[in-house]
């Protein structure tokens, strides 16, 4: 994949990052590894959490540069990882907490429904396209016009 799609695929995605590094946080895994490396079971005791689905965070969280992992599911920070501690200087671990909150990402969630002529509506979970040419979907001049910037 070329640089700009990868960039594009990182963006597209990045809210699955958010999510995970809110539950980082929550669980205060950085802090949990702040003493060194800790085996997935040491961390799900000291965590409450089941070590599967851990693993499976953790393995997710070393993709992004979190964590480093010697590949015996043993994992440590890495300068990322520290810097969501909670005790670290500037630390964004409350950032990171209330990034992944129902109420904070609602307000962000539908923000193409009102400026679209017909609304993508789901049903059963799918949207289906229209058999019209083009994409389907034509911005609403009427609401986007105080929108625009104007000379």
């Amino acid at each position: 994949m070329d640089a700009s799609r990868e960039l594009l695929h990182r963006l597209v995605t990045g809210y699955q990052v958010s999510q995970a590094l809110h539950v980082a946080a929550t669980m205060g895994l950085c802090d949990l590894l702040a003493d060194g490396p800790r085996s997935v079971a040491e961390l799900a005791e000291a965590a409450g959490a089941d070590a599967r689905s851990l693993a499976r965070l953790m393995r997710a969280l070393v993709a992004v540069g979190l964590y480093v992992s010697d590949g015996d599911e043993r994992f440590s920070n890495t300068e990322l990882g520290d810097a969501l501690r909670a005790d670290a200087p500037r630390s964004v671990a409350s950032r990171a907490r209330l990034a992944g909150w129902a109420f904070h990402w609602l307000e962000f969630m539908d923000w193409g429904q009102d400026l679209m002529r017909e609304p993508l509506l789901p049903v059963k979970g799918s949207v289906t396209p229209r058999d019209t040419p083009g994409t389907g979907i034509e911005w609403d001049e009427k609401t986007i016009a105080p929108l625009l910037l104007r000379e």
